[in-house]
């Protein structure tokens, strides 16, 4: 239920309101190395198995690479066809919906906005070129806004714990640094669950741990097939000597 009564629940609710309005697209976008998605090519055996395994409802369909993105295949689409497959790359475009390019500066409030009165659920972020650099969606800003009023939670994306800290995924790295003092290497991710994403090389599950210098960066929770929460800690026990890494 997200009717939410004056209360503590409702002031919770009140303040994600107001930090939403601050936010940009770029803040809660899945970053570009993060993004599933399959060239027109794609063979129908390949283009079914890879898609429903996927667990999503809509998969962005590219040409050449993710900078020529041709528009968004709806799963359902997808599965009217199971028993008289696709003749090939010209029938498969002709079921994609239009892609929504917008900047990495777009306001999350109009963004969501644009969302529900286009109803539409998927958009492209761009920078100043042109160039891809992320995927934001309808779930992406609900889960932003809702998550913590409908979940209960109400700790902030940084809470210290045991020595080290627990993390929401999608704290931004610079914040992240801001707070801790830790320096994680330049690459292409803007948060910590994409930092975690990139080191791992594949799609993470509870307990993943990459290790950086004296941290261990560990998956706590996931929601779907994207990291929540994770736990940054110390890598250095007791004797003062450094844990081996083990092999991702």
């Amino acid at each position: 239920d997200l009717s939410l009564q004056p209360g503590e629940g409702f002031l919770d609710f009140a303040e994600a309101v107001f930090d939403f309005d601050d936010l940009t697209v770029e803040r809660l976008m899945t970053p570009r190395p993060d993004i599933f998605a399959l060239p027109l090519r794609t063979s129908w055996g390949q283009l079914t198995q890879r898609c429903l395994s996927s667990g999503f409802s809509r998969v962005p369909i590219y040409s050449r690479s993710k900078d020529s993105i041709l528009g968004i295949l709806l799963i359902k689409d997808l599965l009217k066809l199971r028993s008289a497959p696709i003749a090939g790359p010209l029938q498969l475009r002709s079921l994609l919906l239009p892609p929504v390019f917008v900047p990495t500066s777009k306001p999350a409030d109009d963004m969501l906005e644009e969302f529900l009165a286009q109803r539409y659920h998927m958009a492209f972020v761009v920078d100043e070129h042109g160039t891809l650099v992320g995927l934001v969606t309808l779930d992406d800003l609900l889960d932003e806004l809702l998550g913590e009023a409908e979940d209960g939670t109400t700790e902030g994306e940084l809470t210290e714990r045991n020595g080290g800290w627990t993390v929401r995924a999608n704290m931004d790295i610079e914040d992240f640094t801001e707070d801790t003092g830790i320096v994680l290497p330049e690459g292409d991710y803007h948060t910590l669950g994409g930092y975690v994403f990139h080191e791992l090389g594949r799609l993470p599950k509870i307990d993943d741990r990459v290790h950086h210098e004296t941290w261990t960066f560990a998956v706590a929770s996931m929601k779907g097939r994207r990291i929540s929460s994770l736990n940054v800690l110390s890598s250095v026990d007791e004797d003062g000597t450094e844990e081996e890494a083990p092999p991702c």
